[in-house]
């Protein structure tokens, strides 16, 4: 990219809807509009700082679903939000699952969350065009990866003993229960405790095995990274619809290889992915975005969900440290899906940083290194 893209185009067939957004939009963006699709082509024909088309689905000569669609052709590097009305609502979500539409919002559209989803498009459209993953180049030994998988190891152990013992207490209180008690709330907690034990030691079954998957991958230490996301992607929508989530790829390049182990990488992906679903709400968006450099493949999950703590961010992005009595202290304070993913990036000597987003969410990037032999075929 050229120069860095700030300007916003709003397109709808409605006047008075776009000078109002403009009104109150134009002390945060620099706004341009249009009133139907073929002139917001006109205008992007000639402006090269567009960064985000804003466009109503209802529009007579050009819907919105066909203006953006063009765009995604012609113009991959912008962002896509789309404007529509409760009776287009699945039309929108048929949009995002396939790649037209990078999100939508409901009319009446409240200034405020647009504003918000601007700031977010903005953040998305930098990692998509500039700069690298937070944090320092991995130059760890395989004893480092050896101390690190032994620390996640110990935090999942951590982690199955809150729900043991919540369930040694659920039982006490079953066998001890008096006229008064009420089995029906106990038994729902040892229900809730007992699927928490399940879903931990899937995760530490699997986990466990990835040392032998490293160790049978070794003639091929790459893997073809965008297969993997799209896949996983499509895996997740099922979870997304049950949440009444919206979740968007892009990924501008159909192929790229990553110097990293392809099982990993998947777990990894997925855990971000899931992860972003569980903690967004009714309505709510995940952006997964994909970005290829010459020495470096970068993949952002972007929520608009609860956010999160700094604390815990700090805890996320902070390196393998050592106390004095010799143990390893990664993922302190880290819930284990973070820590999963921060182990997978280490093992693979890949960055991965998490953050807070302006307005709510949160965003976490893992970039994994490219092999030195595709760097000149793969840049497209």
């Amino acid at each position: 990219m050229s120069q860095q893209r700030s300007k916003v185009l709003l397109v709808d067939d409605e006047p008075r809807l776009l000078s109002a957004l403009r009104r109150r939009l134009a002390s945060d963006f620099d706004i341009l509009t249009a009133e139907s699709g073929p002139l917001a082509l006109d205008i992007l024909a000639s402006d090269e700082e567009v960064g985000i088309v804003v466009a109503d689905m209802q529009m007579p000569e050009m819907n919105g679903i066909e203006l953006l669609t063009r765009l995604r052709e012609e113009y991959p590097q912008i962002r896509r939000i789309m404007l529509t009305g409760n009776s287009d609502q699945e039309t929108a979500i048929a949009a995002i699952n396939e790649g037209a539409v990078m999100r939508f919002l409901r009319k009446p559209c409240d200034a405020d969350e647009l504003r918000k989803i601007l700031n977010q498009g903005f953040e998305e459209l930098k990692f998509m065009s500039q700069g690298s993953i937070e944090g320092e180049k991995d130059d760890t030994t395989e004893a480092d990866h050896a101390s690190t998988r032994r620390a996640f190891i110990n935090l999942l152990n951590a982690e199955l003993s809150t729900p043991v013992s919540d369930l040694v207490r659920a039982v006490t209180e079953l066998s001890d229960a008096d006229d008064a008690f009420d089995p029906l709330s106990t038994l729902t907690r040892v229900r809730d405790r007992g699927e928490y034990m399940l879903m931990l030691v899937g995760r530490l079954i699997e986990f466990a095995r990835l040392p032998h998957l490293s160790e049978k991958d070794d003639t091929s230490p790459h893997c073809e990274i965008v297969s993997i996301v799209a896949d996983e992607v499509e895996q997740l929508r099922g979870l997304a619809n049950e949440k009444k989530v919206t979740l968007s790829l892009d990924a501008r390049r159909r192929k790229a290889a990553a110097l990293a182990k392809g099982q990993e990488v998947r777990l990894a992906i997925r855990e971000l992915i899931e992860n972003a679903i569980k903690f967004s709400h009714r309505g709510e968006h995940v952006s997964v975005l994909l970005h290829v450099e010459q020495d470096e493949v970068r993949i952002m999950v972007a929520d608009s969900g609860r956010g999160l703590t700094e604390s815990v961010a700090h805890v996320a992005n902070s390196p393998l440290y050592v106390d004095k009595d010799g143990h390893a202290k990664l993922h302190e304070g880290m819930g284990f899906g973070l820590a999963l993913v921060s182990t997978i990036a280490k093992l693979n000597h890949a960055k991965f940083h998490i953050a807070p987003r302006e307005g709510g969410g949160t965003s976490a990037a893992i970039g994994f290194r490219r092999p030195v032999t595709t760097q000149a075929t793969n840049l497209g």
